[in-house]
């Protein structure tokens, strides 16, 4: 177990870095003259081409140039060499867990898995993990993969997405808002944050009037806010449902809500940057 911990926090280095994504499965082991040295095969999952869901593409060069550094110096694993087998799992459960499985049944042994960088991906592939004495590694940020009862052998570098909810009670704190109203994207990923964000919301005195689930455009989850003249509304959801909510936002309650006095928060997965909604395709 020491060994393959060790292997995990070589890959980690460099996991944060940017670059252009790509495709399909790739293998990435040796750089310079390593031959003769004993191969350390990783299955690595990571989602590049999603519908929906959270894209690593920017990720996968930086793994690349992790296994490159590692097996290019002398003094880290001396006498082996890393070797990745990727597979783009789409940011897809089942699709993942398939995947897992190849990896598995398909020469050579694979030591430790790398990823998925999707969390709805990693929870399955987490639960199967242990069954095969397999590490997994990854920058999932899901809450119920903070368990460890539950899945011993998985590690991140990563604060769970739980993390992200007291920085909202700060800011409501701050303004002194005390009624607000959270819709977030119908997955359970986004429900154990909403879950999690209510509690520590109702401790601390606010009163949340409306939590609704959504999907698509949160059309008749804004007629409740808009019925309940709620004001500040938290959304909790992947990027592209980030944008749609806030596109019916703005498209259906402009004309009294976008004032001095109202205000969306977003929680979002899948972009490094700020956005606005001038930048969304609003139907």
């Amino acid at each position: 177990m020491k060994l393959r911990t060790k292997f995990s926090l070589i890959l980690l280095v460099g996991v944060f870095l940017h670059g252009k994504g790509r495709s399909d499965t790739v293998a990435f082991d040796e750089v310079g003259d390593t031959a003769g040295n004993i191969e350390l095969a990783i299955a690595g999952l990571m989602p590049v081409y999603t519908d929906g869901g959270w894209s690593a593409a920017g990720v996968v060069p930086a793994i690349e140039m992790a296994v490159s550094d590692v097996n290019s110096r002398f003094d880290v694993l001396p006498g082996y060499k890393l070797k990745l087998y990727l597979k783009d799992d789409h940011c897809n459960p089942g699709y993942a867990t398939s995947l897992l499985f190849e990896h598995l049944m398909t020469s050579p042994t694979k030591l430790m898995i790398l990823g998925s960088g999707c969390s709805i991906a990693s929870v399955p592939v987490a639960n199967a993990a242990p069954y095969y004495n397999l590490l997994q590694s990854s920058f999932s940020t899901s809450g119920e993969l903070g368990d460890d009862d539950r899945f011993p052998y998985f590690y991140r570098v990563v604060q769970s997405d739980l993390g992200l909810n007291p920085p909202y009670l700060a800011i409501l704190r701050h303004f002194e808002w005390k009624r607000v109203a959270v819709l977030y994207h119908d997955i359970l990923f986004f429900a154990m944050g909403k879950d999690s964000l209510l509690e520590i919301l109702k401790k601390d005195g606010v009163d949340v009037v409306v939590s609704e689930s959504f999907n698509d455009y949160p059309v008749h989850q804004l007629e409740s806010i808009k019925k309940n003249d709620v004001r500040i509304i938290l959304v909790m959801g992947y990027e592209d449902k980030t944008r749609k909510a806030f596109c019916e936002i703005r498209s259906s309650l402009k004309d009294i809500y976008l004032t001095p006095t109202s205000t969306m928060l977003g929680k979002e997965r899948g972009s490094l940057r700020h956005f606005d909604v001038t930048e969304a395709i609003c139907r």
